[in-house]
């Protein structure tokens, strides 16, 4: 089966691709799909991992729109079609990550706390 990665930030850097398609045997993991990912661009592995466990301080992954530590993590099941988005972490502000917002929305909406200001 074929699931599609996008990176983000210095993950794109590394790779020098926006969309990196990844080939797994059926029924497979996130953390399967990273570590098949980290075998094409290995110097991706110790920005993913930490051991053989996904760092998820060092990383936001969202399958399908949601976030994969709400699932089961690593450990969440990807099928044929699945798009995994990574993206660095972003720290202060809210507290509230604006990539969450990309994954979470729907188009054309911004939530009250991404809105400009009025004075």
């Amino acid at each position: 089966m074929e699931i599609s990665c996008q990176l983000f930030g210095p993950l794109r850097e590394v790779t020098g691709e926006k969309t990196v398609d990844v080939e797994l045997e059926d029924e497979r993991t996130v953390a399967e799909a990273l570590h098949a990912l980290c075998e094409a661009y290995p110097e991706l592995r110790e920005r993913l991992f930490e051991g053989e466990e996904v760092d998820f301080s060092g990383v936001t992954v969202t399958r399908n729109g949601r976030h994969v530590t709400q699932e089961d993590g690593g450990e969440t099941r990807v099928e044929e079609g699945d798009t995994l988005r990574l993206a660095p972490p972003v720290i202060g502000g809210s507290g509230q990550s604006a990539f969450a917002y990309s994954a979470t929305c729907s188009p054309g909406t911004v939530p009250s706390s991404l809105q400009p200001r009025s004075s």
